[in-house]
């Protein structure tokens, strides 16, 4: 089946509501014709609005000085998936039609796009900054972000490479990956069904032990013997590969851990599945959020310091998915209460400055039935941020919090109908585009807007 989109306009501060639009109109203020209509001849179907019926009505009005600018009100549309097509859609890109108009008097129109939305302006634009003419058929304007290789927000993501070490911070050697101290490191599941190849190269002191990294399924503790991973010199470097597809995913759902041999697994960390939420299964239905529940229960550490277990993982760093809804079940809530913080530097959750609370909503505060809900894709939503976890009454109870950003794996610009740019995997939207018509005092007037066409690839 081919993909059917639509256009959609915005306008005003709230960039969740859109207007179905057929034209798109370039005016002094910021407003779109709201006559989406419908009547008994079109069958209940809706016919768009042609924004572009006001223009004349709302034209952008001349300066009287050559050195003086005017700007329209910017042109906020995206383009909205509502048929999917058999496979993937990718690749939507633009470009002005016909020549670029002669003389240097001409008006100017400028281009931009952006994850976020952000209000329309009528002063100079900080995202429609480059000249529609700059494209053409063969070097297009891309209507998402990163053009036409998806949207990918987070390196890590990308980053499946790393140099292996071992140093000792002063309590034994942990493994540090590109220079960085037991990170965690996300790997995403490919929709193309070819597993994920991770890749460690030993460059540890003691270069001839055959055993450089071990792994570990951190639900039982036990190490893993299954054929994931496989060792070999390449150019020289001793190099462990570990290929993780969705079988691997699915056995062990909660990562794997990874660690030094004949050590603790507390001398590495998490191999996390970035699985994005709300895919679609087989045959187009899509998955409801889940909610998620883990237990929170303080105790000593090694050292007779009280430390958040979640789960019975000690300070375990924890990961947020957009398209689940955690809660955290704190049986300790009425001696430590647990918060998320904004900057995860800062020890404690004391300042309520630095307490995070978009998205998170917590009930019975302060006893031992204390829950907090997270919903990650509000938190995105609203440009916020959470850091980290720790008590409102104690220091270093808690670790580190990683939100999934938005990310995309390939040219999966379009994927599926009612995603959106929170939901990539599911992606049923480009980005927001942003039209601005410059002129000034010695602008010649009159029709000064090209068509443009839109274009996309389906495989």
């Amino acid at each position: 089946m081919s993909a059917k989109l639509e256009l959609y306009k915005y306008t005003g501060k709230d960039g969740d509501f859109g207007t179905h639009v057929e034209s798109l109109g370039i005016k002094r203020i910021d407003t779109c014709v709201p006559s989406v209509y419908s009547s008994e001849a079109l069958d209940g179907d809706t016919k768009p609005s042609d924004d572009a019926s006001d223009c004349s009505t709302y034209c952008i009005y001349r300066p009287d000085s050559p050195e003086c600018k005017a700007y329209s009100f910017e042109c906020v549309f995206k383009l909205v998936l509502k048929d999917a097509p058999d496979y993937q859609l990718s690749n939507v890109r633009l470009y002005p039609v016909g020549p670029r108009p002669a003389g240097d008097d001409t008006a100017r129109l400028y281009i931009g796009n952006s994850v976020d939305y952000h209000k329309p302006t009528n002063s100079k634009s900080a995202l429609a900054i480059n000249d529609i003419w700059e494209y053409s058929k063969d070097n297009p304007f891309y209507l998402t972000v990163a053009g036409n290789s998806g949207q990918i927000l987070d390196y890590r993501i990308t980053d499946t490479s790393y140099n292996v070490e071992w140093k000792d911070f002063g309590y034994g050697n942990v493994m540090v990956l590109n220079g960085v101290r037991q990170p965690m490191i996300p790997v995403a599941n490919r929709q193309d069904g070819i597993p994920a190849d991770v890749v460690f190269k030993n460059h540890t002191f003691m270069k001839e032990n055959a055993d450089f990294i071990w792994f570990a399924d951190p639900s039982t503790g036990e190490n893993i013997t299954d054929a994931i991973s496989k060792t070999q010199v390449i150019d020289g470097i001793q190099t462990t590969t570990v290929s993780v597809g969705i079988d691997i995913m699915a056995k062990y759902p909660g990562g794997i851990v990874y660690f030094i041999p004949h050590a603790a697994e507390t001398t590495g960390y998490f191999m996390n599945w970035a699985v994005m939420p709300s895919q679609a299964l087989p045959g187009g239905k899509i998955v409801d959020k889940i909610i998620e529940t883990h237990d929170v229960t303080v105790s000593c550490d090694a050292f007779g310091n009280p430390a958040y277990f979640i789960d019975g993982s000690i300070r375990p760093m924890i990961t947020l998915s957009p398209g689940v809804i955690y809660r955290y079940l704190n049986h300790s809530g009425d001696a430590f209460p647990m918060r998320f913080l904004k900057d995860g530097r800062i020890p404690s959750a004391d300042n309520v400055d630095n307490v995070a609370t978009d998205g998170i909503n917590v009930l019975n505060g302060g006893t031992d039935q204390e829950e907090i809900f997270i919903d990650p894709e509000v938190t995105i939503k609203h440009a916020a941020r959470i850091s980290a976890y720790q008590a409102v009454c104690g220091v270093g109870l808690g670790n580190m919090v990683f939100v999934h950003p938005v990310c995309m794996i390939g040219n999966y610009n379009i994927c599926r109908p009612m995603g959106s740019i929170y939901n990539p995997m599911l992606a049923g939207e480009t980005d927001y585009v942003y039209l601005q018509l410059e002129i000034d005092g010695s602008t010649h007037p009159g029709y000064c807007v090209p068509d443009i066409k839109i274009e996309y690839d389906e495989n």
